[in-house]
């Protein structure tokens, strides 16, 4: 039995993978949830999330994510939410 449910698993998992990394034409994997006017946080599909705060020196990311596609746009989302540079 056991041997059936890891692959099941394993097929559900690899379904939720949208499209090759780097197209940044894909829609955002995550949920903005804005925290304050300088806080946003990011609630990944994958259960990871994502902190940026916007300061005077620049954004500051806080546990940026288990993958580095979804920190990358995070990143450039900020960017340009906040027109300032990280």
């Amino acid at each position: 039995m056991r041997s059936r449910v890891v692959p099941a698993m394993m097929a559900v998992m690899l379904a939720v993978v949208p499209v090759a990394a780097g197209d940044e034409s894909e829609e955002a994997l995550y949920e903005l949830v804005p925290v304050s006017e300088t806080v946003v946080s990011a609630i990944h599909d994958n259960g990871s999330n994502i902190h940026c705060v916007a300061t005077e020196a620049g954004l500051v990311f806080f546990d940026a994510s288990m993958s580095t596609r979804v920190a990358r746009r995070f990143r450039s989302d900020m960017e340009e939410r906040f027109a300032a540079p990280t």
